[in-house]
């Protein structure tokens, strides 16, 4: 029994030492495995930028390539406050003065002067604010370069307008009043005068007289030529003459495009009727059928 006792005590030492010899063994070499890991950690990070620059410099080609194409991307949506510019129709002012009010209005916007960010609308408002003898206004952007195309299109002048306070404009065939006359590097001498006398100041770029008043005035002018004049009473749709070659009267029109012909004939038949017995105060052709003399 002793023996045996012994002999397992003996067995149970044996197997303590070695359990312990186990876990001495594992210890040391968790410790040891962590240790390399560390170790291989240190060395990536000390690798990793010597790495990138070694990546940098065998790639700079392609780098430079690349940020040279995102420089010219970036610099062709830039526009330049430098219109190529195209006017057509009368010019009323020089080459060089369209040119200075067009970039002074683009310098004016420096925000919206980009090929994604330019509003052409407001633009071409503020252009042709700025350029009242200008009937329209077209704004486009190049695909390629900086520089933005505009084309201002100018009404054609009918008369000289002036209002009660003797300031004179030129009143295009639109009836729109345009720049002063004396602005004009067109010569516009020749041109029959037209006298608001509607009691309302008319300034440029206003409407004065509609599309349709406006064809009918042109058509008058037309048929008398030059050397006369003309007033708009406060009565709509009328319009006097004056011709200082026929006497010291004056005829009503009524500035209707339908029969603003038919009027001017009947005046100038019932003129011929008269023989020199003009009237003292106006023929009134309004009606074009019946014609009256005071």
């Amino acid at each position: 029994m002793n023996i045996f006792n012994k002999r397992k005590k003996g067995q149970d030492e044996s197997s303590g030492n070695s359990n312990q010899r186990s876990k001495v063994y594992s210890y040391y070499a968790a410790r040891s495995q962590q240790l390399n890991q560390n170790v291989r950690k240190s060395n990536d990070i000390e690798k990793t930028p010597k790495n990138r620059l070694a990546f940098i410099l065998k790639h700079w080609f392609y780098f430079f390539i690349g940020s040279l194409l995102a420089l010219s991307f970036i610099y062709s949506l830039y526009l330049k406050p430098n219109a190529s510019l195209t006017v057509n129709g009368t010019k009323y002012r020089t080459s060089a003065e369209y040119q200075q009010i067009t970039d002074q209005v683009l310098s004016e916007n420096p925000l919206i002067l980009s090929k994604a960010t330019i509003r052409i609308s407001k633009l071409e408002e503020k252009i042709k604010k700025e350029i009242p003898e200008a009937s329209s206004v077209k704004i486009s952007v190049p695909i390629l370069g900086n520089r933005p195309d505009v084309e201002i299109t100018t009404d054609s002048a009918m008369a000289i307008f002036s209002n009660s306070n003797a300031s004179q404009y030129i009143l295009s065939s639109k009836g729109r009043v345009l720049l002063p006359a004396e602005e004009s590097v067109e010569s516009v001498k020749q041109l029959p005068k037209i006298i608001n006398n509607t009691g309302v100041e008319i300034g440029q770029g206003e409407q004065f007289l509609n599309p349709s008043e406006a064809k009918a005035l042109q058509m008058l002018i037309f048929q008398t030529g030059s050397g006369v004049s003309f007033e708009v009473p406060v009565q709509l749709q009328e319009v006097y003459l004056r011709d200082p070659a026929k006497g010291n009267f004056y005829v009503k029109f009524l500035l209707d495009p339908e029969n603003i012909n038919q009027q001017y004939g009947a005046y100038l038949a019932v003129f011929q009727k008269l023989a020199g017995n003009n009237p003292a105060e106006y023929i009134d052709a309004r009606l074009a059928d019946k014609v009256f003399v005071k």
